[in-house]
């Protein structure tokens, strides 16, 4: 019998091993780092798909009139092909990037010209001398998008308080605004490059009555307008955010966040399909409609939402909830699409960046000045619609400890099969959780990321700089700056700083 016992405990501590195994498939096969000096900026990266990883950053250097750009093009191993210098103008201020499958892009604004010029440099892959093209504007703009195609630059922003898209084609170079877009209250929201290089601009604008939808505008590879439509909410709600997707049929989806008011907070999620027809179908999820909204939450707390819910269910009514959410990514899938969003809020303090305390004001208690700390992830929500825009299923991964100073994507997402792999970077710890429909594969699991050297110990990290980002499909790149101790390898410094670049790969 004892045997009998044994065994059977063997065999069940075996199973879920090998359960354990079968879904823990993030592996890191290779590091790529490179020595800074304590006052070393970090690199800024530019994943590529198969082309490779670029790292890029502004030096301490200058030479004459200008300052060192520091460029390096890694290949799919991690392996470096090239490492470039080049002198470009104290005048010229970075903001944007991108790249396709021939080149990729820096661009620079002229402090000189107060925003009225743009200089676009253009990389190949074999380290020659970019090329560059000025591009000039009337009046000021200030860039909020900038996005790439095989034959032209995007830049959208604002001039004059007006939301601007301009087409730079790179064999004229003359760029146009592209139309219906120069208006009054309207602010951009996307600027997406498809596949067949149209390009698709999301506005909010104002209705009639002064709600506030989404506006699709749809433009050929040349800037030529080919679709203009807005969405219509139903009464008494807005659109607030959103994010296009397109389907086989040739419909434009587009999903996102709605209010019935016109403040940052929304009650739920829509999702608004538009025929070839201009046939228009909107759903609507408010987020006590949502199974797995909540779980972000303690045990204890979500009990007693759920329960709330339940009561207001028997009366025939909804409980509302107003959270601040952000739609990051659209993906794919074989008989709908996957979205992927945060949800955050700001979170301030009496106490500035520089040390000065808010004012106290004696009658009411309150503080006269708030200082904005950064923003609080709470929990990256995951939804799969068919192609109708009906939900499937529905699931959230918490994210906690984290506080950042933009509201860039934190958690990224891979799809494979039926399984998808959520993950994020916080203090050189790899989070992740593996789902299956509205079902936890695995939990909330942690992976430290791999060093150099076998006796490498991070001492610190800067967890305002770097991440994580999708590389491919499957496969992902995290980035930073570390401080490593070392004293047991031979030949390896007993402290330095790094830049890293870790490629992780889900199986």
């Amino acid at each position: 019998m004892y045997i009998r016992v044994a065994r059977a405990i063997l065999f069940f501590v075996f199973s879920i091993s090998s359960i354990f195994k079968s879904f823990s498939q993030i592996e890191q096969p290779t590091r790529f780092e490179i020595g800074m000096g304590t006052f070393d900026r970090g690199f800024e990266i530019i994943a590529l798909k198969d082309r490779g990883i670029v790292l890029y950053r502004q030096t301490n250097d200058r030479s004459g009139d200008g300052r060192t750009w520091q460029v390096i093009y890694l290949d799919n191993n991690l392996e470096m092909i090239w490492d470039k210098e080049y002198v470009l103008p104290f005048e010229l201020e970075l903001v944007g990037y991108a790249g396709n499958s021939r080149y990729f892009y820096l661009l620079f604004s002229n402090k000189k010209t107060n925003n009225k010029q743009f200089e676009l440099y253009e990389f190949d892959f074999e380290g020659n001398s970019p090329s560059n093209y000025t591009i000039t504007n009337l009046f000021p703009m200030y860039l909020s998008h900038f996005e790439v195609s095989d034959n032209a630059a995007i830049l959208g922003g604002y001039l004059n308080y007006k939301p601007v898209v301009i087409h730079f084609g790179f064999s004229n170079q003359r760029p146009i605004v592209l139309p219906t877009i120069y208006n009054r209250n309207t602010e951009i929201i996307q600027v997406k490059v498809n596949n067949d290089n149209t390009i698709t601009v999301l506005i909010s604008e104002r209705t009639q009555d002064n709600r506030i939808t989404i506006a699709i505008k749809h433009f050929d590879k040349d800037g030529a307008l080919l679709l203009s439509n807005a969405l219509e909410p139903s009464e008494g709600n807005n659109f607030i955010f959103g994010r296009v997707a397109g389907d086989d049929s040739g419909a434009v989806l587009v999903a996102g966040t709605y209010s019935t008011t016109k403040s940052a907070y929304s009650r739920g999620i829509f999702i608004s399909r538009l025929g070839q027809d201009g046939s228009e179908n909107s759903n609507y999820y408010n987020y006590a409609d949502l199974k797995n909204f909540f779980n972000y939450m303690k045990a204890s707390r979500e009990k007693r939402v759920r329960e709330r819910i339940a009561r207001k269910k028997i009366k025939g009514k909804k409980l509302r909830f107003n959270y601040r959410l952000l739609v990051h990514e659209i993906i794919d899938t074989e008989d709908g699409f996957i979205m992927l969003g945060e949800a955050f809020y700001p979170k301030y303090s009496s106490r500035g960046s520089m040390g000065y305390e808010a004012v106290l004001n004696p009658m009411t208690g309150n503080y006269l000045g708030m200082y904005l700390e950064g923003y609080k992830y709470t929990h990256a929500v995951v939804i799969e619609f068919d192609e109708k825009g009906r939900i499937k299923w529905d699931n959230s991964f918490e994210i906690t400890d984290v506080l950042t100073s933009n509201l860039n994507q934190f958690v990224n997402a891979t799809v494979e099969g039926d399984n998808i792999v959520l993950l994020y970077l916080f203090e050189n710890i790899i989070r992740s959780k593996i789902i299956q429909g509205d079902q936890v594969l695995e939990g909330k699991s942690y992976e430290d990321l791999r060093l150099k050297y076998e006796n490498d110990q991070v001492r610190n990290s800067d967890v305002e700089f770097g991440g994580i980002e999708k590389w491919s499909d499957d496969t992902f790149v995290a980035y930073g700056v570390q401080r490593i101790r070392n004293m047991k390898d031979s030949g390896v410094d007993l402290n330095r700083r790094v830049f890293f670049v870790n490629k992780l790969i889900y199986k």
